[in-house]
């Protein structure tokens, strides 16, 4: 389907929000970019405009970024982007989504500030509620789960089911009938006909066997899964359940397969590509209209051990002309629609058709950061957007690898809705120093690590007299390019004996020491390149710091 483009909406910051000492007067604060009601499938774009005060340094937005438990919006930043003192600039936020939810995220705009030479995030909250242009399945509207299920099963109930004479003759002559032939579905051999034709030839597939619960009316004959098949292939395929055939293969034709899986002494039956996601369909329609029937000695219902491969192949398999084609020919009989042909994106926001349970609740909670720099003695806040579907609760924040009390925490909010996001204020109370912010929550779930470091003025400027400065530079490039990135350090000359360069990972853990691979050349002046294997070490981000007796600095590398 090609993209629709929706409104432009533009917002405009006119005010200022009081910010901490140490950001520059431009943030989001707690605004919310609201798409409102969309429609699904289409792309809806809006605008966010940043502007500086009159009184405001340059500030720079380095990168952008959304914290949500679905891949809907997106912000556009094509790059760096500097804003002058009583400057503006637009920012594009796009909205896309095929389910019908409410969805609802965090951005995160990472600025630099260059009065202070903080980096940090300002936040803002986005919303949207999406919602399907046909009105057969308003009734789904923002449902997950069991809740969704149970209205999909309510729905499907009331249909109109031919008996099953009548139920053959439909799919032989009509629905799945082209141009006089009709094809068998697991082999694709053909025969001629316009009627219920010879069942020692071709006859009808219960994709449902019949011997694990579609052995009487209504399902015996409901269309949405019988097709015309092979009476060989109908044979081989039996009541064995479906699966990947990857061993001790006892039949195979037209792509279809009979065998075992790998590290199984199972039987499974494994139709061709084409047909796979028409079978997944098929069933977990057939399970959300009649429930996860069994067989008289089966300990569970037949759908419970395929739901996983049969979700894998309605992704491998998606619907066709054919299949949708068939859907609406059926709709005509039986008065009702499979939902999972028309939105096969519903069967994600079931957690298990077969049984039917809620999503297990637990809360997924993502900082917006990582790393946080200070520039000097202040204040800073991160955030903490919680992606799962419970709340976080947070405990405590602590610092590991800190030295003294260099950093030590302000405030923080202690509950963390689903969706919502918290606000964590950091002292620093000292220059040149780093530690790991830990944010540590209830009930087991992961702590959230973020670096933290304090450059401070006086760590890049010229020591007393005439002494050379001491100083690290920043790597470049930064991000890294993979292969290779180049560092350039200045120490008093008389230190260079007893200086040292170590790389750490965020954490804290330091990943290995650079200072061999330092060359010095006149004046304490090194420069160190890091070629591939040195960045694989550092992982996606790492903290590099330079040390001389007296002196201490560190920056943060981003690697690609």
């Amino acid at each position: 389907m090609p993209f629709r483009y929706g409104i432009v909406i533009v917002y405009f910051l006119s005010m200022y929000l009081p910010s901490f000492a140490q950001e520059c007067p431009t943030q989001f604060g707690d605004n919310i970019l609201d798409f409102g009601s969309v429609q699904t499938r289409t792309t809806t774009i809006k605008k966010l405009w940043l502007k500086t005060s009159p009184t405001a340094n340059p500030i720079v937005i380095r990168s952008a970024s959304v914290v949500s438990g679905e891949n809907v919006f997106k912000v556009k930043l094509p790059s760096q982007i500097l804003i002058n003192p009583n400057d503006s600039t637009e920012i594009e936020v796009d909205f896309k989504s095929n389910q019908n939810i409410n969805f609802s995220a965090s951005a995160f705009l990472q600025v630099q500030c260059t009065a202070s030479g903080a980096t940090y995030s300002l936040p803002i909250s986005l919303r949207a509620s999406c919602n399907y242009p046909d009105t057969v399945y308003n009734f789904t509207q923002n449902l997950v789960g069991a809740q969704l299920f149970q209205s999909l099963s309510a729905y499907l109930q009331n249909q109109v089911v031919l008996d099953y004479k009548q139920a053959r003759t439909a799919f032989f002559s009509q629905l799945d009938n082209r141009n006089g032939e009709v094809e068998c579905v697991y082999t694709g051999r053909t025969i001629k006909t316009t009627t219920i034709p010879d069942p020692n030839q071709f006859n009808c597939e219960h994709t449902w066997p019949q011997s694990k619960g579609s052995d009487v009316p209504p399902p015996e004959s409901d269309i949405y899964h019988l097709y015309p098949s092979w009476e060989t292939a109908n044979t081989k395929r039996s009541n064995f359940p479906f699966g990947n055939v990857t061993q001790n293969i006892s039949w195979q034709d037209g792509g279809s397969k009979l065998g075992q899986a790998t590290g199984s002494n199972e039987i499974v039956f494994e139709p061709r590509d084409k047909h796979k996601g028409n079978v997944a369909r098929s069933l977990f329609y057939f399970a959300t209209r009649y429930g996860n029937r069994k067989g008289t000695n089966d300990t569970q219902g037949f759908l419970t051990s395929m739901e996983s491969t049969l979700r894998q192949w309605c992704v491998l398999d998606t619907v066709d002309a054919l299949e949708m084609q068939r859907n609406e020919g059926i709709a005509k009989i039986q008065q009702r629609r499979n939902p999972y042909i028309d939105h096969p994106e519903l069967i994600d926001r079931i957690y298990n058709i077969g049984n039917q349970p809620g999503y297990p609740k637990y809360p997924q909670p993502v900082a917006s950061d990582t790393f946080l720099t200070f520039g000097n003695v202040g204040q800073l806040a991160l955030y903490v957007h919680n992606t799962g579907n419970d709340a976080a609760v947070i405990q405590t924040v602590d610092f590991r690898n800190a030295s003294g009390d260099i950093f030590t925490l302000a405030q923080f909010d202690t509950t963390i809705a689903p969706g919502g996001r918290a606000r964590v204020v950091i002292n620093s109370n000292k220059i040149n120093g780093s530690a790991t912010a830990r944010v540590r929550f209830a009930a087991g779930v992961p702590a959230v690590n973020v670096f933290i470091s304090t450059l401070g003025t006086s760590s890049i400027a010229s020591l007393e007299g005439d002494a050379p400065i001491f100083a690290v530079e920043q790597n470049v490039p930064n991000p890294t390019s993979n292969t290779m990135t180049q560092i350039t350090l200045h120490v008093p000359p008389q230190t260079v004996n007893a200086t040292s360069l170590k790389f750490y990972q965020l954490d804290g853990r330091e990943v290995f020491d650079a200072t061999g691979l330092i060359e010095w050349s006149s004046g304490g002046k090194g420069v160190v390149q890091l070629g591939e294997k040195e960045l694989f070490q550092c992982g996606q981000f790492a903290m590099y710091r330079l040390t001389a007796p007296g002196h201490s600095m560190a920056k943060v590398m981003i690697v690609r």
